[in-house]
């Protein structure tokens, strides 16, 4: 798949000073060798409506990964088996990148492996998800954000119209978008109606910081309901901006990293995932790795959750 991907090798030749430790770098393959996770990187951010930079995001993920060890206090040394394919080869223009994302993921998909995007801006999730559709008619979507990301299509695709698309095209239905993390202040009223009158369902930032895990569990169950396939998409503004200064659009009121690794565990555990992605780590605007790190380890604990590492 030369054609599609260009090989990285960012971050994978970190080794430990410690004979004891095991890198995340050490046991990631990178080949051809059988996985169950496919990860793979979009570097484009030529539709972010707000600040620029998440096009270096992927491969700023994989280098605070690569010094992770794949070990959980519950489970203890953990097995691996996630294939990084590299970075899609995306062009400038916005259709040709959308295009290229989307038969990235159909790669991936077609080599029996999960597939796992590392963004980019948050545009790309819509070609993410519509590569699932020569395999499923109706997905669920379960969007950790800040924002609803519904605005309306006119011609050119932007960060903030994936959802929207997803649910004008029939494959994602109102009734299974749960959009969890929203905060107040930071929406338009138009965009909360629109996905209310499709049938959606949003949890705020504050409700999940008060009531934790039992959000989660809901919005499992309404993304999954009458459906058999779920699709979780994180934009790493979900956090409050203490925890992620650079991402496109930092805003006050998020959630703390520890709900967010526990909310992922918990969704790859329990939801019939058939893709991720993580999206809008922009390490230009970022302070000392604080928010590439906070992506590379939401990234291990849904890696954890999906039992391949």
């Amino acid at each position: 798949m030369q054609e599609i991907f260009s090989p990285t090798a960012a971050g994978w030749a970190a080794r430990p000073g410690d004979p004891s430790d095991v890198f995340f770098a050490q046991v990631v393959g990178t080949g051809d060798a059988p996985a169950a996770i496919g990860m793979f990187g979009v570097p484009f951010d030529g539709a972010v409506l707000g600040r620029p930079g998440a096009r270096e995001g992927p491969d700023a993920i994989r280098a605070q990964m690569a010094r992770l060890k794949p070990w959980t206090l519950a489970a203890g040394a953990l097995a691996v088996g996630v294939r990084d394919w590299g970075n899609v080869r995306v062009p400038l223009d916005v259709a040709g990148a959308h295009a290229a994302a989307q038969g990235g993921a159909r790669a991936v998909l077609d080599a029996g492996q999960f597939p796992l995007a590392l963004g980019g801006d948050h545009s790309i999730t819509y070609p993410l998800v519509n590569a699932h559709e020569r395999i499923h008619q109706r997905i669920g979507v379960i969007n950790l954000d800040a924002h609803l990301d519904v605005r309306e299509y006119t011609g050119t695709p932007n960060s903030g119209t994936s959802f929207g698309r997803l649910l004008s095209s029939g494959l994602v239905p109102g009734a299974n978008l749960v959009e969890v993390g929203i905060r107040d202040f930071a929406n338009a009223d138009k965009y909360a109606q629109k996905v209310r009158a499709a049938g959606g369902t949003i949890f705020g930032a504050q409700e999940w910081a008060r009531d934790g895990l039992s959000v989660i569990d809901r919005a499992i169950e309404i993304a999954s309901r009458g459906v058999d396939a779920v699709y979780l998409s994180v934009d790493v503004d979900v956090l409050d901006q203490s925890e992620a200064p650079g991402v496109s659009a930092p805003t006050p009121g998020g959630v703390r990293s520890v709900d967010l690794y526990a909310a992922v565990r918990r969704i790859a555990e329990r939801a019939p995932l058939v893709g991720a992605d993580v999206m809008e780590m922009a390490p230009v605007l970022d302070r000392e790795n604080v928010t590439a790190r906070a992506a590379a380890f939401a990234t291990m604990h849904l890696l954890a959750g999906l039992k391949a590492v």
